[in-house]
């Protein structure tokens, strides 16, 4: 089926005490790196209730990575296809490989971030400052790296945790954090390593090809429209999906499901799409859950 009307704000997530006028600009580690751009998030209307999760926060940097030469290294061995083994080590970090002893909140799960068929462990854990708790994603690798980074949007009232982890086309699994939650769902972030030539590790997020999506997923809503994640095959190929059902006039619903491919580096690319209208009292497929093998929300 051939890709529909852009998707401006199928992620838009709001937080549970603000307006989904502050949602922030999504991550976007560039598409210069050869991946496929694939169909913008589409156009819902705005409801009255509000949307499911917290403005995505910036990561550490101001923007997303600086433009990359070469992009994933595609000669037989070398690229994510041929891999066999970790390219990172403990020779390549200079964390320690114990958590600060004031960590609090500490969750873990474990996934195949680098590709090597080992599993790697995430953890997310806080630091308590005060009225400001830092929240923090760290992978140790079973390699022996050690890589980390700031989730700007989870807050304390909340559970913020790794859910765990998915292949989503690649050799590199993707880990799913569940960063923030609201009156009306849960909102999913989605971080890997990514293979750059001249950073085969970099912890960034992993998002849609869409300047204006904000880098959560929304699972959840309300009665005029709700989000749902989940893990299936398009082609032979684990794929992500991005499910969204919108309430029509006459009491229906316009139903989209969006599938995007990782290819262990860069933004998600489009694989497929789907388009349904739902009749008033049917169920809606996808919507207002998580399904990934593995993976349950609180």
């Amino acid at each position: 089926m051939s890709a529909c009307e852009p998707l401006d704000r199928l992620f838009g997530a709001s937080d549970p005490d603000e307006t989904s006028d502050e949602v922030a600009a999504a991550e976007d580690p560039d598409a210069a790196n050869g991946v496929e751009q694939g169909p913008p998030a589409p156009e819902v209307e705005e409801s009255e209730e509000e949307p499911v999760e917290a403005a995505p926060g910036r990561t550490e940097d101001p923007s997303p990575e600086a433009p990359r030469e070469g992009g994933v290294d595609d000669q037989a061995g070398e690229g994510p296809a041929g891999r066999a083994a970790a390219p990172c080590t403990g020779d390549d970090t200079m964390l320690s490989a114990d958590l600060p002893a004031e960590a609090e909140h500490v969750q873990t799960a474990t996934g195949d971030l680098t590709g090597d068929g080992q599993p790697d462990e995430l953890i997310t854990y806080a630091l308590d400052l005060g009225d400001s708790p830092i929240f923090t994603l760290r992978i140790v690798a079973a390699s022996g790296y050690i890589v980390e980074r700031e989730l700007e949007a989870a807050v304390d009232l909340y559970p913020v945790m790794p859910l765990g982890a998915a292949a989503l086309g690649g050799d590199r699994e993707v880990a799913f954090v569940l960063e923030g939650s609201g009156a009306s769902g849960f909102g999913v972030s989605l971080f890997a390593l990514h293979d750059w030539d001249d950073d085969p590790c970099a912890l960034l997020p992993v998002t849609i090809p869409d300047h204006t999506a904000p880098r959560m997923f929304p699972i959840g809503g309300t009665v005029g429209q709700s989000s749902g994640l989940g893990c299936a095959e398009v082609g032979g190929v684990p794929a992500l999906t991005v499910t969204s059902a919108q309430q029509s006039s006459d009491g229906g619903y316009d139903w989209t499901r969006f599938s995007y491919h990782w290819p262990d580096a860069g933004e998600l690319q489009f694989a497929a799409d789907e388009m349904a209208v739902i009749p008033e009292g049917d169920n809606i497929p996808g919507v207002g859950e998580l399904t990934c093998a593995g993976m349950s929300l609180p």
